[in-house]
């Protein structure tokens, strides 16, 4: 009889577990967007934390967010011309205007301004999968490769640096979505707001805007209607910032980007050849060998620094994914047929390029990884299409594949913050 009662006891347990856990499934059915906002927020800003909620200020940043500030703000109407000449027609306005105006705020407490932007870039994570789903069925493992990929932390971690990168990401996936909007619901209420989100884009990270130019692009042309006008507005955003950047090179000579030197007798051996060389060396750079030495860096220092609860958290984490993506099933990894995998590859090799471009215009800097991290988007979608394509829709397969590759990647990025502490 007692034995009787202990297995009537546990079964009872292990229906309500099933119960709560069928009601967990139902809210995250009702609001998908939501729980992926959340959870790649939490691994994006989660991994920030292995030291404490403290940010390690590199030498850029002081520069970036607080010298020109200081100087700009102390000088008043002196600064007025140098602030024009150095900033506004410079090339990514907006960029170097929130540096002095709006970012600058946070110089004393930055790990606040890295939990700020960590919120646009998990959002624009979900904004760019919501999309790409739309037109070719991407799945999670998008979200995972673009929040979590260790190599992008110099771009994303670096406030110098992702005061520029994430901002412009924002406006770029607000502009994917506006216009995809606009196309589907066939209302031209939005066109005016993607607009005004494309030029955004421009005025932060001319890699990004053209990233975002394309992705609007591929939009316009996989759903036609009678409004792809939408294709034209692009094309207008692109001519009015083309005559931005030349106004401001023929005036000051201020502008980073001389589009006239492509036409020029040297590009080729002065400009195209050097920026190739040292796209290349970048590329080679994201080797698996590479990885895996960071991987095992990055929980190596986590047993070193007796991070059990960070490891815990980071436990937790992978529990919920797997959750989410076992009960979501080929809703988080579709399978691809022939023709759409076909499609979905050279719209990814297609962005992976276009984001790369400005880096063979400009005057005053080689490429490097942060030029890399505009076609981090086609390389997102090119890693998720591998996946659908090997895993066939196969529980079994994707669910152990994603949860590893977020312990995988989230472990790297420990590696990189700690080097990060360590030139602070």
């Amino acid at each position: 009889m007692e034995n009787t009662a202990i297995m009537q006891n546990t079964g009872n347990k292990v229906r309500g577990i099933r119960r709560i856990a069928d009601r967990l499934w139902r809210a995250v059915k009702r609001h998908p967007q939501v729980v992926e906002y959340i959870l790649a927020f939490i691994a994006f800003f989660g991994r920030f934390l292995f030291y404490g909620a403290r940010y390690f200020v590199q030498s850029g940043d002081y520069s970036a967010l607080h010298n020109r500030a200081v100087y700009y703000l102390s000088q008043g109407d002196a600064a007025g011309r140098y602030l024009v000449k150095s900033i506004i027609l410079a090339g990514e306005p907006l960029a170097g205007l929130s540096d002095v105006y709006i970012w600058s705020i946070f110089f004393n407490d930055l790990i606040v301004l890295l939990f700020i932007f960590s919120l646009l870039y998990a959002a624009s994570a979900v904004m760019f999968r919501y999309v790409f789903n739309k037109l070719f069925g991407t799945g999670c493992f998008f979200t995972v490769v673009f929040c979590l990929f260790p190599f992008a932390l110099d771009g994303l971690y670096t406030l110098s640096n992702s005061s520029r990168i994430i901002p412009a990401f924002f406006f770029a996936a607000l502009a994917a979505i506006l216009i995809y909007r606009m196309k589907e619901k066939g209302r031209l209420i939005y066109l005016p707001f993607f607009t005004l989100s494309q030029l955004a884009t421009f005025g932060f990270h001319e890699g990004i805007a053209v990233l975002s130019a394309v992705i609007c692009v591929v939009i316009a042309l996989k759903k036609r209607n009678k409004y792809s006008l939408g294709v034209l507005m692009v094309a207008s955003d692109f001519c009015v910032y083309a005559l931005y950047l030349q106004i401001g090179r023929l005036i000051l000579d201020s502008s980073e980007y001389d589009l006239s030197s492509v036409f020029s007798s040297g590009y080729y051996s002065q400009a195209l050849v050097p920026a190739g060389r040292s796209l290349g060396g970048a590329v080679s750079s994201l080797s698996p060998v590479l990885l895996a030495t960071s991987v095992g860096r990055g929980f190596g220092f986590i047993f070193k620094e007796r991070g059990f609860v960070f490891l815990a958290a980071l436990a937790a984490l992978c529990a919920a994914v797997a959750f989410i993506t076992r009960k979501a099933g080929r809703e988080v990894c579709a399978e691809c047929g022939l023709r759409g995998g076909i499609n979905c590859l050279l719209c990814g090799l297609l962005l992976c390029a276009a984001g790369i471009v400005p880096a063979f215009i400009s005057r005053f800097r080689d490429a490097s990884e942060t030029c890399l991290l505009p076609a981090l988007c086609g390389l997102a979608i090119i890693l998720d299409l591998a996946l659908r394509a090997a895993a066939r829709g196969k529980r079994a397969v994707f669910v152990p594949v994603i949860t590893a590759f977020v312990l995988i990647f989230c472990a790297a990025g420990v590696s990189e913050l700690h080097d990060y502490r360590e030139v602070s």
